[in-house]
This record gives C-alpha cells, sequence and structure tokens, in this order.
C-alpha cells in the first residue's frame, strides 16, 4: 500500500508543479491564453491560479510550497512501509495531510462560492491529500501518539520544513529573482504614476470592452495585434480582470505600428497590424472581440497576411463576413479614429497604458498593478 501512497503523492506533487509554473507564466505574461485545464466557466484554471488566493504573498504561488509538502509526503509514505518507523512516519503524515485537508476545504469553498469556478489541478491535489490522509489513518498503528519518538518526528518536521523552501526556490523563474521589486520600488511606481495629470480619453463607439461595465478602474490600453509586448500586456490583462472581476473593465484601442493605415510611421514595421486592427473591429462588431484577440496574439508567431480574415473564421465568423467588413469603410473609420485618439494623447509606443486616465507607457510588475488598482478603488 505504501506504493499507492508514494505514487499518490508525487501526482500531486506533478499537480503542483504544474500551478506554479502556470502561475508565474500568467504573472510574467508569457502564457497561452487557454492552459491545458480550461474546460469552460465551470473549470477555469487561469482564474483561479491568477486570483490572490491563489497566492502565499504577492508574487509566490501557494502551489509552490505543495510541491515540497508532497515531496516530504512522498518520504514518510517511503518511511511508512518500515515496521520501526511506521508510527512516526503515520503520524507526521496525518499531521501533514490532516491540515492540507482542511485547508483543501477551505479552498473548494473559495473558488465554488467567491470565484465561481475550480480548477481541476487544484481539486486533484486536494483529491490526493483526502486519499492519503486514509491511507495514513489506516497505516497507522493503534494507538498512534502512545509511544512515539518524539525525536524521528521533529526530524520528519525538519525535511518536510527544507523539502518546502528548496520547492521555492527551484520553482521561481530566476529572471523573476533577478527582476524582484522592493515594496519601496512599487510604491514609488504607482506614486509616479498618480502623480500626473489624467488625460480625458474619449472613447470612440464601437470599441471593445471587456470586463465589468460599471468597475471602478478603466485600464485603456492602445495595442498592435503584431507587437511582441503587447502579447504579453494581452495576457496581464486578462489576469487582471481574473483577480478583479468587479474592479476592472479594459477598453482595447488599437495603434498599429503599420504605415499603411498609421500617418506617423514612415518605414515598414509591422505589416499586418492594420489589418489585424480593422479584424478586431469587426470581431467586437458582432460580439466576438475576445476570441479574435485570442486567436491573434495566440498565433502572433504565425502571423501572414491572411491571419486576420483566419482569426476572424476561428472566432466564428463566416469567409464572406469576415471579408466584407475587413475592406468596409467603418471598420477603417474605427481603427482611423484610434490611432487618432492615440497620437493626441501622446502615445508613442505599444503597449500604452491609460489606468483612470494616469498614463503607464510598458509592462509594470503584477504588484504594481495590485497597488495601482487598490489606490484607484479608493
Amino acid at each position: 500500500m505504501h506504493i499507492i501512497a508514494s505514487v499518490l503523492s508525487l501526482i500531486g506533487l506533478s499537480a503542483a508543479v504544474y500551478l506554479s509554473r502556470l502561475y508565474y507564466a500568467i504573472h510574467d505574461g508569457t502564457s497561452s491564453f487557454q492552459s491545458l485545464c480550461n474546460l469552460g466557466s465551470a473549470m477555469n484554471c487561469d482564474a483561479v491560479t491568477s486570483s490572490k488566493y491563489a497566492e502565499l504573498v504577492s508574487g509566490i504561488p501557494l502551489s509552490s510550497i505543495v510541491v515540497g509538502w508532497f515531496a516530504a509526503l512522498f518520504l514518510i509514505s517511503l518511511f511508512s512501509a518500515i515496521q520501526d518507523w511506521r508510527k512516526e512516519a503515520c503520524a507526521a503524515g496525518l499531521v501533514l495531510t490532516g491540515f492540507a485537508c482542511l485547508h483543501g476545504l477551505y479552498l473548494i469553498w473559495v473558488m465554488f462560492a467567491v470565484l465561481k469556478t475550480g480548477c481541476l489541478f487544484c481539486l486533484t491535489i486536494d483529491a490526493v491529500n483526502f486519499l492519503l490522509f486514509g491511507y495514513f489513518f489506516w497505516k497507522a498503528p493503534k494507538p498512534l501518539f502512545k509511544g512515539l519518538n518524539f525525536k524521528r518526528l521533529q526530524n520528519f518536521g525538519i525535511v518536510s520544513l527544507c523539502l518546502v523552501f528548496v520547492s521555492l526556490l527551484l520553482l521561481r523563474p530566476i529572471k523573476q529573482n533577478e527582476e524582484k521589486f522592493s515594496s519601496d520600488d512599487l510604491t514609488q511606481i504607482v506614486n509616479r504614476t498618480v502623480a500626473q495629470t489624467p488625460v480625458n480619453l474619449v472613447i470612440p463607439a464601437g470599441t471593445a470592452v471587456m470586463g465589468n461595465p460599471n468597475a471602478p478602474v478603466t485600464l485603456v490600453e492602445f495595442s498592435d495585434f503584431q507587437c511582441p509586448y503587447c502579447r504579453r500586456g494581452a495576457v496581464l490583462l486578462n489576469t487582471l480582470l481574473s483577480r478583479y472581476p468587479n474592479d476592472v473593465k479594459v477598453v482595447f484601442l488599437n495603434f498599429p505600428l503599420d504605415q499603411a493605415c498609421h500617418r506617423q510611421i514612415e518605414r515598414p514595421m509591422h505589416p499586418f497590424a492594420c489589418a489585424l486592427a480593422r479584424g478586431g473591429a469587426c470581431a467586437e462588431k458582432v460580439g466576438k472581440f475576445k476570441p479574435y484577440y485570442e486567436a491573434v496574439f495566440e498565433k502572433q508567431a504565425e502571423l501572414a497576411p491572411d491571419s486576420a480574415l483566419k482569426s476572424l473564421v476561428t472566432a466564428g465568423l463566416s469567409e464572406s463576413e469576415a471579408k466584407t467588413c475587413l475592406d468596409s469603410e467603418d471598420a477603417k473609420k474605427l481603427v482611423s479614429s484610434h490611432i487618432e485618439l492615440g497620437i493626441q494623447s501622446g502615445v508613442q509606443s505599444t503597449p500604452t497604458f491609460f489606468a483612470n486616465g494616469y498614463r503607464i507607457e510598458g509592462l509594470l510588475p503584477m504588484e504594481a498593478w495590485d497597488l495601482l488598482i487598490a489606490r484607484l478603488k479608493k
């Protein structure tokens, strides 16, 4: 039976490693828009993993602790097969899995009562903890707490803490360690942002808006579908919408760096950007902007002259509808109005954001967005 317990521990460890990597990918903008365990609105790992409930502290996922936790349970399950160590191993296993089961019940409540969606990998971890608790309870010699060797229990505790610490270090990307911002740095970023005079942006009719329309914080993004940093910006905005479903809305404005439609671009830069921007206008017109937006950014490395057309078809338009709209004056006028608004607002690069009118050029760390949104909500 200890082999089954060991395998269960490795399953839990694998799920936790996946969630840790997903967390860091979402937070640095390098993830896909749909992770492999997104199964619709009822099961959305991205929404759960990007929420504050998935963090130990800002920037460190709970799942990275869980990796070390399951590594410890793997070793404990092996020791439970040794007659002389069985009592202490089972006692240590019951303490670890008992705590994990209680915390798992709380997180299950958070997922379905607060976030209104589940996470398949999180539920897998919870199920493994419940099964391992049952294993250690069944395997433990009775009475369990009589005649325990507390020195051995202490050793199990020390090893468990060491494994948790090691997992925190190993799973955190080196880049994130190098770019770590102090709390003072983050406060200064936010203070500089809100010290500006906010810009009053008059958003043209027909512009794509995502999130709660009555949200107290409006994030306006000037973006180029062919800009690599704009893809990261798009993933970041998806994360913010998941973290703050009631507090944030996103307004997407096209600012293609393509001389075919942008009067200030004097040399070839992003040759597909104007067509892709018109495609976004077409997708919004029929209520398909989000699937179009994700389809384009997901395939950004493979963009071609017909990518706007293909992405519109992927989003649900017929080929004839897509061709007609891409060539329409309405789509061209909307993109032009976005570009002119950007020029008037002093936009010079993409992505450029305006948070309740305060300009932000480029990408901020997630911790800075958290502080900024908390400031703007007041």
